[in-house]
């Protein structure tokens, strides 16, 4: 698991993980409402009661949010130890917690359940550190984790006709869906395509139509026959 670290004097905080990691067909389906699990861990140099530590999950469709405003209400935030937690939200611009230290314990961690975040994968979290006792002092400390495409496997998910059987000089829609391809292409001619589409192609005579998908030194392949006339009863 990898992590997030940055300090200023006396306060220390690590997000775990740095980045969350969705496949792309997640992202397709808006399917990243899988409800992750982020958990902070904070760190003091020397902690004192009454430190006050406020974290803002803001909302919108903004590259500074985390979240939409919907995703943002249902976010829920606990504490290990021994420490209060306290929610509330602004309308405008998001959720936060304020979590109120109870002794001088050195580190907490702060665990958030029924996260999700923006499709563009731009996210952002604020950190304010009050320091209650004595003089009032501010420290402010944002976090950017962003969502990362996970490599996806080379796989034709589909490659249909609209019909198998037509007539001679009759056109036919072909529709595609590939998944982890570096190119594609649709054969007799070598026409490149996009990863997914549909595209009408003419069709003289009985013919195979093969989709060819190719990542690095891999390659996949689906075959489509169609046949023109009497050749066959019509399978659509």
């Amino acid at each position: 698991m990898t992590t997030l670290e940055n300090s200023r004097d006396a306060f220390c905080c690590v997000a775990y993980p740095q980045e969350f990691e969705v496949s792309r067909e997640a992202l397709e389906k808006d399917a990243m409402r899988i409800n992750h699990t982020l958990t902070l861990s904070l760190h003091f140099a020397e902690p004192e009661p009454g430190e006050l530590i406020e974290i803002i999950v803001p909302w919108g469709e903004q590259e500074t949010d985390f979240t939409g405003k919907e995703w943002g209400q249902a976010i829920v935030g606990s504490v290990t130890s021994g420490s209060q937690i306290n929610e509330a939200e602004n309308s405008a611009w998001g959720k936060y917690w304020n979590i109120k230290l109870k002794d001088r314990r050195e580190r907490i961690e702060v665990v958030f359940e029924n996260v999700n975040f923006l499709t563009e994968g731009i996210t952002c979290i604020m950190f304010h550190y009050h320091k209650m006792t004595g003089r009032d002092t501010k420290q402010c400390f944002g976090y950017r984790i962003p969502v990362r495409k996970r490599p996806q496997d080379l796989r034709i998910i589909q490659f249909n006709a609209e019909k198998r059987t037509v007539m001679a000089g009759e056109s036919v829609k072909l529709s595609w869906k590939v998944s982890g391809a570096d190119s594609v292409y649709l054969n007799p001619g070598n026409i490149p395509l996009n990863l997914a589409g549909t595209r009408r192609v003419c069709v003289r005579k009985t013919v195979v139509f093969t989709l060819c998908a190719r990542k690095n030194e891999q390659t996949e392949t689906r075959e489509l026959e169609i046949y023109t006339g009497g050749d066959a009863v019509d399978l659509a």
